[in-house]
């Protein structure tokens, strides 16, 4: 079964998000399902130094995740859950992020994505998907099968901070 992990910006504050993401697991028909009770992943804890208490936090949600293939639209969530769970709780989760999904779906002709090739998108590779996790490409295909990618001067591994895996955009934002 897969289970749509939100994350708690999709879920709280930006749930365009987490409302686009679902719309485009409907148009693919793809079975998921999603927490009712959903708990933050532990990321922001982690990245803020409470060590102790993101341990917990995730020990807690191990039951949620048991025998699931979890896809999120969260970077830090992502990494948290892919790296974090395994590094500190010995757990292997199989985690893919969304731009990861579509990229397989598209390729698969099993979804149609509407664009404007003549529209220039750029991409900022935020630092848990990209540098942490080390995934550059499946956001830059989705966005290439769509319209025309342009290429920020700093990407990929030079692309600057934002702020926001570290908590910054949940205590000022």
């Amino acid at each position: 079964m897969l289970l749509y992990f939100r994350g708690c910006t999709a879920r709280e504050k930006l749930t365009s998000i987490s409302k686009a993401t679902e719309r485009i697991l409907k148009a693919a028909k793809i079975n998921y399902e999603t927490l009712e009770d959903e708990q933050c992943c532990g990321s922001v804890l982690l990245r803020t130094g409470f060590v102790d208490d993101a341990i917990e936090q995730m020990n807690g949600n191990l039951k949620d995740f048991e025998g699931k293939t979890i896809v999120t639209s969260c970077s830090g969530c992502y990494k948290t859950l892919k790296e974090d769970y395994k590094k500190y709780l010995g757990v292997d989760l199989k985690v893919i992020h969304i731009s990861q999904l579509l990229e397989q779906l598209i390729k698969e002709n099993k979804i149609n994505l509407k664009g404007n090739k003549d529209l220039k998108v750029t991409y900022h590779d935020s630092c848990h998907l990209g540098r942490h996790a080390g995934e550059y490409e499946a956001p830059r295909n989705v966005i290439q099968s769509i319209s025309n990618l342009v290429e920020m001067e700093n990407n990929k591994e030079n692309a600057r901070c934002c702020g926001s895996g570290g908590g910054v955009k949940s205590a000022y934002g």
